[in-house]
């Protein structure tokens, strides 16, 4: 706030467009700009998640595929938010004026992105080169400046009576449930009449003791309901199968209905495939300057319109570190802070430069013209010394000839003498 030359302050940010006459002639200016740094006016980020909700059932094959006719597209989850992925994947995405990579190079092939069942994709357009794991991998590998990208992937479904499932039987009918995530059998029961339910602390156990292959673990929310979540951003695909089987009272309107969807034994009763859905991550992206994404900002589930500018905000001013969150968030402001500084003294690094060079060029052509100045007005020592010393010879030279030729005659009387 105080730091001053000629009078100008320097780091509040009012020292732009100041000119410097350098040269002899007029406009030959250096302009000088400096950032303002005081704690209100460094350490805006960009910290921006995915935020379009995207259908889980498209039938335009948009982004999650459903298998098998007997799950009532009506019994599903219905929205979730994050990427959309297209077969082209990355190579469709502009962000800061640098194409995306390709991110099928950061989908590996036959492993939990890429889920078993052929609905969600082919070995020419693999659906794990569309989740948000891979798309943030591709961001990462484009090389665009200043820019990083994360994804993380979570969904929390509601709990069915305080469980996970719970079975309605039908007199002595029975029903058969798998689960699989990401192409692994991680859960099967056979529910009848005594056997109704499966609470959220036994799926979550379930689902966890085949996290390392899966990739997605399972927690109980504060409100008793199941979450899951891939912290690395990749799909959860989740995979239901029930089979229905007829007790001695005949066929009758058994419900099975789980955390994920209801089967109804009239839908359910010939079930040979799983009723699927996936759950896509979303993409965070982080910079110390704006992000302009003039390209696929659809496919990042940013901008249904495919085009979306995300404004570094905030400053160090607001940072508050009485929370995780916003520790993390301090050190995002601190980060972009530091940017700022080393930019600021970058650009008044060259500044400087630039004055030197003036500075030494400026010199070397006030010597020029000092000297220039001094032959032309002022005597040559040298020169003249050299002068005065040959006419002084030639001087005493000439003397001595005629002290000479005057001995001579003097010389002749004598010997006439």
């Amino acid at each position: 706030t105080t730091t001053e030359f000629n009078g100008l302050k320097l780091l509040d940010g009012t020292f732009t467009t100041q000119q410097f006459q350098v040269g002899a002639n007029a406009n030959q200016t250096i302009s000088v700009d400096v950032d303002g740094i005081r704690i209100n006016s460094i350490g805006a980020y960009v910290d921006q998640k995915s935020d379009v909700t995207w259908n889980y059932n498209n039938s335009a094959g948009d982004s999650v595929a459903t298998s098998g006719t007997n799950l009532a597209v009506s019994d599903q989850q219905d929205s979730y938010v994050g990427v959309k992925g297209t077969a082209s994947n990355g190579t469709n995405i502009t962000i800061n004026g640098k194409a995306v990579v390709s991110s099928a190079d950061y989908a590996v092939s036959a492993d939990a992105f890429t889920p078993l069942d052929s609905n969600f994709g082919s070995s020419d357009n693999p659906r794990g080169a569309e989740s948000a794991y891979a798309l943030a991998r591709a961001i990462n590998a484009s090389g665009i400046s200043g820019v990083t990208a994360s994804a993380y992937t979570e969904k929390t479904f509601n709990a069915v009576s305080s469980n996970f499932a719970s079975f309605t039987a039908a007199d002595d009918d029975t029903a058969s449930y798998t689960l699989r995530i990401n192409g692994q059998q991680v859960f099967t029961k056979t529910f009848d009449s005594t056997n109704t339910s499966v609470s959220i602390d036994d799926i979550v156990n379930a689902i966890n003791g085949y996290k390392d292959s899966t990739g997605v673990t399972a927690v109980k929310d504060n409100s008793g309901n199941l979450k899951l979540v891939a912290s690395d951003g990749r799909d959860i695909i989740i995979e239901e199968k029930v089979v229905y089987a007829d007790g001695s009272g005949g066929a009758n309107a058994g419900v099975l209905q789980t955390a994920f969807a209801k089967f109804t034994e009239t839908e359910a009763a010939n079930a040979t495939s799983y009723s699927s859905f996936a759950i896509r991550g979303k993409i965070t992206l982080q910079s110390s300057k704006s992000i302009s994404i003039t390209a696929g900002a659809d496919i990042l589930g940013f901008d249904s319109s495919g085009s979306v500018t995300l404004n570094a905000t905030g400053s160090l001013e607001s940072v508050d570190i009485s929370t995780v969150t916003g520790a993390n968030a301090a050190i995002l402001a601190v980060d972009a802070a530091l940017d700022t500084i080393n930019s600021s003294r970058a650009k008044l690094g060259a500044i400087q430069s630039r004055f030197e060079s003036t500075i030494s060029n400026l010199s070397a052509t006030s010597e020029n013209l000092s000297a220039a100045r001094s032959r032309i007005r002022d005597a040559d020592f040298a020169a003249e010394t050299a002068e005065l010393t040959r006419v002084q010879i030639l001087q005493q030279a000439g003397i001595a000839m005629l002290a000479q030729a005057n001995a001579v005659p003097q010389t002749v009387l004598a010997l006439l003498q």
